[in-house]
């Protein structure tokens, strides 16, 4: 797997075409991220429908959001790494929420989605970096 390291958080970064996860690296605990993944999602209204604490995994329920996009994000943490994906509805008539999003073609607007919450949810950490992931 290929990535992009960015370090400035909320600066507009580009994302490399065929994308298809987002690592956001800290020097937090990994129980201390994963509590504030699931804090920072709810606050954004999504609902999560699974979360487990042992394996630090959870996903959320599919959330609409604009552009007739419908999201389910994916969470993992590991080593001070949160790492995102999503899956959902990226354009209309389409009804396979299993696809992982990725930065290209139909679903570029889902992965999109997913880019800005991460960025955003990066805001809250010092000296956090984003990595976008391609194949």
């Amino acid at each position: 797997m290929l990535g992009l390291l960015l370090t400035k958080p909320g600066m507009g970064q580009s994302i490399p075409q065929g994308a298809d996860g987002i690592d956001l690296h800290t020097k937090t605990a990994d129980s201390v991220l994963f509590r504030s993944v699931q804090g920072f999602l709810e606050t954004q209204e999504f609902v999560i429908e699974d979360a487990d604490e042992t394996a630090l995994s959870l996903e959320t329920e599919l959330k609409d959001e604009p552009n007739n996009v419908r999201i389910r994000v994916l969470v993992t943490v590991e080593e001070g790494t949160a790492h995102f994906q999503a899956e959902g509805i990226g354009k209309p008539g389409d009804t396979d929420t299993d696809e992982l999003f990725t930065y290209e073609g139909d679903r570029k607007a889902g992965f999109a989605v997913l880019s800005r919450l991460v960025d955003q949810f990066a805001k809250s950490f010092d000296r956090a970096t984003i990595e976008y992931l391609t194949p």
